[in-house]
């Protein structure tokens, strides 16, 4: 039978008692409809999961006894960034939940000369939180006990020139989609095992020239993924498969 699991924002302990806040005990008792001396599994980030068993339950409450930590090999030896122009609508959402399902570490949602950043104040958290969210709910589904690190919006040409990432180093993949670029087995050539890889992800018609030089000025592999040009929700999924395929876990496929 498959066991629930449940990220928790609380540290978690062995043999200790824990109550949920009133999110998770809702989702434990109304959505999973869960009673006294039903297990879950739960997980705080750490990279271990927790047996738990609910042990008191009322209208709005519950409290669960947390057993014994498992640790969870989930995780690539590939860290992967998802550098990503902010999509329409639920685009985002979706890129942010098969990212994570692929094992990306970071995405930092971008702001192109064709993607205004307009986010700010309040507006801004509440996107945040929900993307982490969308996240989270992917790592409860999949398996990770680790959680993907969200950055704030920021523009293209100011996060390649604060990043510091220094790609193409030898240790660190850096490539940009673009359909007038290289194959991806080109780009790959060069790199015997790197330690990271970045994907930058344009908008719906892609980055200007203006980007694009900046990008390949910057370290940045110009690579294209096939012969047709993806959406900006699909391109992500391409080219962090390609990368796990290449130098991460999916070669254990």
């Amino acid at each position: 039978m498959r066991i629930n699991r449940i990220y928790c924002k609380t540290t978690l302990s062995e043999q200790g008692e824990f109550e949920p806040d009133e999110r998770v005990a809702h989702y434990l008792l109304n959505v999973l409809r869960l009673r006294e001396r039903d297990k879950v599994r739960l997980f705080d980030g750490s990279g271990c999961d927790y047996e738990a068993t609910l042990v008191a339950v009322t209208r709005k409450k519950a409290i669960l006894s947390i057993g014994a930590a498992h640790d969870v090999v989930t995780e690539s030896p590939l860290h992967t960034t998802l550098a990503i122009a902010m999509g329409k609508g639920e685009r985002m959402d979706w890129a942010v939940q098969k990212a994570t399902e692929l094992g990306v570490n970071c995405i930092v949602p971008l702001g192109t000369e064709r993607v205004e950043l307009k986010l700010a104040g309040e507006r801004l958290a509440r996107k945040l939180a929900h993307w982490q969210q969308v996240s989270i709910s992917a790592c409860e589904q999949c398996g990770r006990s680790r959680l993907v690190n969200i950055l704030q919006p920021q523009s293209l040409m100011a996060w390649i020139s604060d990043s510091g990432a220094q790609p193409n180093s030898g240790s660190h993949a850096g490539m940009l989609m673009h359909a007038e670029g290289e194959s991806f087995s080109s780009f790959a050539k060069p790199f015997a095992s790197p330690e990271q890889a970045t994907v930058l992800v344009g908008p719906e018609g892609g980055f200007t020239e203006a980007e694009i030089a900046f990008g390949r000025d910057s370290g940045f592999g110009i690579v294209k993924l096939g012969r047709r040009i993806l959406r900006n929700e699909t391109a992500p999924v391409v080219g962090l498969t390609l990368l796990q395929s290449r130098w991460g876990d999916f070669r254990e496929l």
